[in-house]
């Protein structure tokens, strides 16, 4: 009996946390256990080939370049081969030239086929951007034999893009870690938070890099508009000399109620999470948006945009704010901060919720969407 074989390019696994690479890791580390009959080859940054487990139906493979890079769309061949494979997964948005096999797409949002302005803020890296990001997604999405949507939003919008990809779409949400749980004894987490912080004061958090379709600024702008004196605004990102969020703080008047921290560790970003008063999360744009979900999962009460991805994963346990409204925005954090009643009631509607997204789930749907691919 021949073995279906499957080559899956995992480089996104590295060192700097991302969102993707959480994806490409969580089903990574599972599929082989979950489909015996079928060979799996990783292709990996060589310095992290070991984090994906050993079985005996998985090989993983060193291949060097960015997996977003030039050389990946324009000639894959020239990283690692393909010949052989039934199914060729690339789990990043874009496909490369050339692929020997039948392909698998994951599609995590459109931001850079049809709203390339919330992807990158520089007008230079933006026209430097949309040959590569645009165009390779644009190729993935002809030419890839299917293509998963991480939410029916982003698949709704691929539809809007061009309803003829309607039978080549499948529907697979992200999931969260169980490493993203409430914590055990909450004074201890408020302790460690407190430690990383610098400060004991409350503090809304604030997760993810300051692009565009993020709409930071909103955060800074609602905390502004409502936050106690005693209360702080935790951006998890690099402030840098020229930062434009920084500058935005001082005009504020609020740059000494702002605490920055950047290359925090899986840990500490979870300790934060536990003892938040609340993640904001005011993105203007988001393929399924994974840190209001590990914000949930972790016991932490999220304000957010209603936007489509976001609606879809919160459900009702959230408070939702309509775009550009910074009033809204800024109640729903008052609010929060004010009512114990209401705070607790969010952890635990939150919990419940994140407990509908399993990993173990989505990688099994993944392995189906491989089979159907194949027999294409």
């Amino acid at each position: 009996m021949r073995f279906m074989k499957v080559a899956v390019d995992v480089r996104y696994v590295r060192k700097k946390p991302a969102g993707i690479g959480s994806y490409v890791r969580a089903i990574a580390t599972r599929m082989p256990a979950l489909a015996p009959d079928i060979e799996f080859s990783y292709f990996a940054n060589p310095d992290f080939r070991d984090v994906f487990g050993a079985r005996a139906n998985l090989h993983v493979e060193a291949a060097s370049g960015d997996p977003q890079g030039p050389m990946t769309m324009l000639a894959p061949g020239r990283l690692f081969s393909t010949d052989g494979f039934d199914v060729f997964h690339s789990p990043q948005n874009i496909l490369g030239r050339g692929i020997r096999a039948r392909t698998v797409v994951t599609v995590h949002d459109l931001m850079w086929v049809l709203h390339p302005r919330l992807a990158e803020r520089s007008a230079v890296l933006r026209t430097l951007g949309m040959p590569l990001f645009g165009g390779g997604a644009r190729y993935a999405l002809k030419h890839a034999s299917r293509l998963i949507a991480v939410s029916q939003a982003t698949a709704d919008e691929m539809v809007r893009y061009d309803a003829s990809l309607t039978p080549r779409i499948d529907v697979i949400p992200n999931a969260v870690d169980p490493f993203f749980a409430p914590a055990g004894d909450s004074a201890v987490s408020r302790s460690a938070a407190a430690k990383i912080l610098a400060t004991n004061a409350p503090y809304f958090l604030v997760l993810g890099a300051s692009q565009p379709y993020k709409d930071h600024p909103a955060a800074l702008r609602a905390f502004a508009a409502v936050a106690k004196h005693d209360e702080r605004l935790v951006l998890v990102q690099r402030r840098g000399a020229k930062s434009a969020l920084y500058a935005l703080a001082l005009e504020l008047g609020i740059a000494s109620r702002v605490v920055w921290r950047d290359s925090l560790s899986r840990e500490e970003v979870l300790i934060l999470l536990q003892s938040a008063t609340a993640l904001i999360h005011p993105s203007r744009l988001e393929g399924f948006g994974l840190p209001v979900l590990e914000a949930m999962a972790s016991g932490c009460p999220v304000v957010a945009t209603d936007i489509p991805a976001l609606r879809e994963v919160l459900g009702d346990a959230s408070m939702l704010a309509q775009l550009d409204d910074i009033p809204a925005l800024g109640r729903a954090m008052r609010q929060i901060a004010d009512q114990e009643s209401l705070r607790s009631d969010l952890r635990a509607r939150g919990l419940v919720r994140a407990k509908d997204f399993d990993w173990d789930r989505s990688a099994a749907q993944t392995i189906d969407v491989y089979r159907r691919a194949a027999r294409q």
